[in-house]
């Protein structure tokens, strides 16, 4: 009998009967006009202090490209506007001061609690963290609890901005996702809610996520669950769906210049390059270079759909993945 496990901060959105995760192709781009490029990492939306805006970039320099906004409306207007933001991060010291500067509301000093928190409900996909440099009254604790945050990260102490480094690298989205979404639409029409989702997760998954332990921890299942749920069904393994969405990051990264495969290696937690560089060999047969020179997200995306989806239209159409109240397996 299966049972749900407690997740990690990260976890997969859930379909509900108002809005059910479907992938959607963008519509295509005006004839003799280009596509708009892919990014080679998520953006993150910043409200920071002036000071704190340089350690800020130091820290995020590979991870993430920071996007800095100078007001609470300009912030909101940035995630709101659709842009592929992938996370955001607010400074304490800089809501206060904004409070500060614009009309004292009925929350006084805290003002800004009550738009950041309709920040946050709007967009419940997109992590949101706090950034501490100063001490925190009592009161601003409090309010940053009632919004919601994801989390907070004092940089005050001695390992405070690895940590939001490590944060901001574990929590982003990766724009690879919506690649993902529009080139994997087609192969998605009529398969099961719970396949759509497991999908979904695939690609929307932080970098650190990189073993079936840990993806069944996020999907709220025993590892052996969902991997006895595909087995059952006469699937490939799990491994091998997680094993091709992370190489289309990983080709993604690495068709920019500035991306070695030592920092692929490092973002996407191999426990090498030597391990990265096995893992490309075991599972598509090529070592880095040539994996570099032939393989496009795009490619890899086509060949998930070829090797995952395509050839089990009626397994994948009743797949039952995740645990319900009253199930008995």
């Amino acid at each position: 009998m299966s049972r749900p496990v407690d997740r990690p901060s990260w976890s997969p959105p859930r379909p509900s009967a108002a809005g059910r995760i479907t992938y959607q192709p963008r519509p295509p781009a005006p004839p003799g006009l280009p596509a708009p490029p892919r990014l080679i990492a998520p953006a993150v939306a910043a409200l920071l202090a002036g000071d704190e805006r340089a350690p800020f970039d130091a820290a995020a320099h590979d991870r993430v490209r920071p996007l800095h906004l100078d007001t609470l409306d300009a912030l909101a207007a940035a995630v709101h506007a659709g842009n592929p933001v992938g996370a955001v991060v607010v400074s304490v010291r800089a809501l206060a001061r904004a409070a500060a500067a614009g009309p004292a509301g009925p929350t006084g000093p805290t003002g800004w609690a009550a738009p950041l928190a309709d920040l946050v409900r709007a967009h419940p996909a997109v992590p949101m963290l706090g950034l501490v440099s100063d001490d925190v009254p009592l009161a601003t604790g409090f309010a940053l609890g009632r919004c919601g945050l994801r989390g907070l990260v004092d940089v005050r102490a001695p390992d405070g901005w690895t940590l939001l480094r490590h944060a901001l690298g574990s929590t982003a989205r990766s724009e690879v996702s919506q690649l993902a979404a529009d080139r994997l639409a087609p192969h998605l029409a009529g398969r099961s809610d719970d396949v759509r989702r497991f999908v979904a997760a695939l690609f929307a998954a932080p970098p650190r996520l990189n073993t079936v332990r840990d993806l069944g921890r996020a999907l709220g299942l025993l590892p052996t669950t969902l991997m006895s749920r595909f087995f059952r069904a006469d699937l490939p393994a799990p491994r091998r769906y997680l094993a091709l969405a992370r190489l289309a990051r990983a080709a993604d990264l690495l068709a920019y210049g500035g991306w070695t495969v030592a920092t692929v290696a490092d973002y996407m937690d191999y426990s090498s390059a030597q391990g990265f560089s096995r893992h490309l060999y075991l599972v598509l047969g090529v070592r880095p270079s040539e994996f570099r020179r032939r393989y496009t997200p795009e490619m890899l995306l086509d060949r998930f759909a070829e090797e995952l989806l395509t050839p089990y239209p009626d397994a994948l159409r009743d797949l039952r993945i995740f645990h319900r109240p009253g199930e008995g397996r």
